[in-house]
């Protein structure tokens, strides 16, 4: 994907720097019943900011490799036999 940013200093363009990404993602799940559920995932990629007008031989090229890693637990008890009396009798 590619997305431009204009960079001014007070209202003169000094660049319009040119943000290319690719990224992907993976996520392993475990399920606990029918209540509980835990994630794991990691997302990686890649990123190029690089300035194509104005000012581009003096402002810097910035690359490199992103990433992170989730590690998610979800509780859902809203089918719990015991919650939906307690609603039942109000």
């Amino acid at each position: 994907m590619e997305l431009q940013y204009p960079l001014y200093k007070e209202s003169t363009l000094l660049t319009l720097y040119r943000n290319r990404f690719a990224v992907g993602s993976l996520d392993l799940d475990y399920a606990f019943r029918k209540t509980g559920e835990l994630r794991l995932g990691y997302e990686g990629g890649y990123q190029h900011l690089s300035p194509q007008i104005g000012y581009a031989a003096q402002l810097p090229i910035v690359s490199g490799a992103t990433g992170d890693v989730k590690l998610q637990y979800s509780l859902n008890k809203l089918d719990d036999k015991n919650c939906t009396a307690q609603w039942r009798n109000r």
